[in-house]
This record gives structure tokens, C-alpha cells and sequence, in this order.
């Protein structure tokens, strides 16, 4: 088996279940707001899941789609960048530099099948649509397919932001050893200040258009309003 099919069934399974969970966890409204019983109303949710197997297995079918597309393209994006000439002089720069430019292009294939993880959304958020009736909807109005992209942009530039942040950091108080914890801490806090937008997003792609007309600073204000300040924060302990 070669890298890419290992990395596929890996990165399949593990989006499978992250969708489910997280994608169902934003979606249920006024549950109660502590992570236990969050957990457990989620757990029936899906349990009480009409036809539950078939569901679960569009869900799977749906990430299957996405990653082998995205992943498939990034893994020809990576390979092509990486055989081209390394410089001599300069080498750790020329091999940061390289590393940086690679990961900035194969975040380009996930943005590029977003409509496919707006499918896997609707999927998940009802279950007993088909894949052709859900597939008729999105079709039928092309700008929902991008509901919520640019914040999915914003989530996947964290690691890139993360990564130039803590160089520069590094670089300006001449502490290059503590690079790798400076990166992790960086990411840590940019996502934990996107994880409420991450709400919002699955919520715009489920074709919740209560939040169509506002800016995300009302729409996240609508969310605590409705649901309680800890709403924004739902499932962060489980990620």
C-alpha cells in the first residue's frame, strides 16, 4: 500500500468521525451547555438516527469523495513542488521557504472541493435526504456551495499564519529552540478564536439562513443571545 492510500483511509476515517460529531454538536440548538451532557444528547441524537446505518454509510461515502479529491490533488501538488531544484546557497532558508510555498499550495485542492464538504454537511444535518435530492439543491442554487468558504479559508491558513508567526517571533527575540512551542502555542490560540465561527460555518452550510444578512459578529451575538454565551464554545473540550 503506498502513502497516499494509508494517508486516505486514515484521513477518511478521522474526518468521518470529526463530521459526525462536530458537524451534528453545532447544529442541535438548546441542549444544555456542559460538555458531559452535551456529549450525551449527541450520542442519542445519532443513535435515534432513522435508518442509522444507511446514513452513516453516505456519511462515510461523502468523505471518501472529499478526501480522495483533495488529497489526491494535494498529493500531486507536493510531489511536482518538491522535485524541483533545491538551492545551495542559503539551504535552511531555501528549505523553509519550500516547505512554506508546499503547504500554502495543497491547502488549495480543500478550498477548491469545498461544495463537496458543504454535501457532506447536508448529509450529516439530515438524514434522510439522498445524495442525488442533496446534490438537486445545491445544484439548483450554486452559491450555497460556498456558504461559509471564507472562514473555511481562515481555518485552513492557520498552520501556514502559525508557522510564519513564530519564525518571525523567534527570529526578532533570537530564541530559534523554542520555534516548534512557539508554533503550537500560536495555533493553539488561532483556533481556539475561530472555533465559534467554525459554528457558524457548519451552520451556514446546512442551509441555515437565519445568519445570511449578518455580519459574523451579529450572527456569533445571535448564537449567545438564543442559546446561551457557552454556545460558541460547544464541543472545544472534545477537540
Amino acid at each position: 500500500m503506498d502513502e497516499f492510500s494509508e494517508n486516505l483511509i486514515s484521513e477518511t476515517f478521522e474526518s468521518f468521525t470529526e463530521n459526525l460529531l462536530f458537524v451534528r454538536w453545532h447544529l442541535i440548538k438548546n441542549i444544555p451547555s456542559s460538555f458531559l451532557s452535551d456529549l450525551i444528547t449527541i450520542a442519542k441524537d445519532i443513535w435515534n438516527t432513522p435508518s442509522l446505518f444507511s446514513y452513516l454509510g453516505k456519511q462515510f461515502f461523502a468523505n471518501l469523495i472529499f478526501t480522495t479529491t483533495s488529497g489526491r490533488l494535494r498529493s500531486i501538488i507536493y510531489s511536482s513542488y518538491r522535485r524541483q531544484p533545491k538551492l545551495e546557497e542559503n539551504k535552511e532558508r531555501s528549505e523553509y521557504t519550500r516547505n512554506l510555498a508546499t503547504a500554502i499550495l495543497g491547502e488549495v485542492p480543500y478550498i477548491l472541493f469545498y461544495p463537496i464538504d458543504t454535501l457532506r454537511v447536508r448529509i450529516i444535518s439530515d438524514p434522510n435526504i439522498s445524495f442525488s435530492e442533496c446534490i438537486k439543491k445545491i445544484a439548483s442554487n450554486p452559491k450555497i456551495c460556498y456558504n461559509g468558504v471564507e472562514i473555511y479559508i481562515m481555518h485552513r491558513s492557520v498552520p501556514i499564519l502559525s508557522s510564519i508567526l513564530s519564525r518571525l517571533l523567534c527570529m526578532f527575540t533570537k530564541q530559534k529552540k523554542k520555534e516548534d512551542l512557539c508554533r503550537n502555542i500560536i495555533r493553539g490560540i488561532m483556533y481556539l478564536s475561530l472555533y465559534p465561527l467554525t459554528i457558524l460555518r457548519h451552520r451556514m452550510q446546512a442551509g441555515d439562513t437565519s445568519y445570511q444578512n449578518l455580519s459574523y459578529k451579529s450572527a456569533i451575538e445571535s448564537i449567545m443571545t438564543q442559546e446561551g454565551p457557552n454556545a460558541i464554545w460547544r464541543g472545544t473540550m472534545l477537540q
